[in-house]
């Protein structure tokens, strides 16, 4: 299989492009293709590990990692978990806070798969589900809180974001 290879201007000057047809665009080096109505770029982004944190034995409401996204709009996956060591009638609850790619400011709370409450009251391991598509607008901070509310209680907790795209 030998994908076409033209620069920019060859591309936009393909008249009637058939729907999926892929190209290799040799202006930007990426490859391309005609999704009906514009030529949209495949991204050869590996993923990786943009930012990670573990924090021990905290006792009050914490950042457990704050990231700032580069110059375009981007999608990144988190991976968070918690360990509540000690708990006396309080709860803990991990959240994420971030502007997406409508530049609109959004909060989500992780849950436990199967669970309908976001907060944790007993000790144990809690490792949630990956969130796996987070698109966000460009350099914009993403931060990832750990909520105690109550007292005489510790957890560790740790957070992974990994760019997708």
């Amino acid at each position: 299989l030998l994908i076409p290879r033209l620069t920019t201007s060859q591309k936009g000057g393909i008249s009637s492009p058939a729907k999926g047809l892929m190209v290799i665009d040799t202006t930007l080096n990426k490859p391309a293709y005609y999704d009906g109505a514009n030529w949209q770029l495949i991204s050869t982004k590996s993923p990786q590990v943009v930012a990670s944190a573990d924090l021990v034995n905290q006792g009050t409401t914490v950042t457990v990692l704050s990231y700032i996204s580069g110059a375009s709009d981007s999608t990144f996956q988190l991976s968070t978990k918690l360990n509540i060591t000690a708990i006396n009638a309080a709860t803990v609850e991990m959240s994420v806070t971030y502007t997406d790619e409508t530049n609109t400011s959004r909060t989500i709370k992780f849950f436990q798969m199967g669970s309908t409450v976001s907060t944790q009251n007993a000790t144990g391991n809690y490792n949630y589900p990956p969130y796996s598509e987070l698109r966000v607008k460009a350099a914009t901070t993403i931060t990832i809180t750990a909520t105690l509310t109550g007292v005489s209680s510790t957890f560790n907790a740790s957070a992974t974001i990994i760019g997708i795209r």
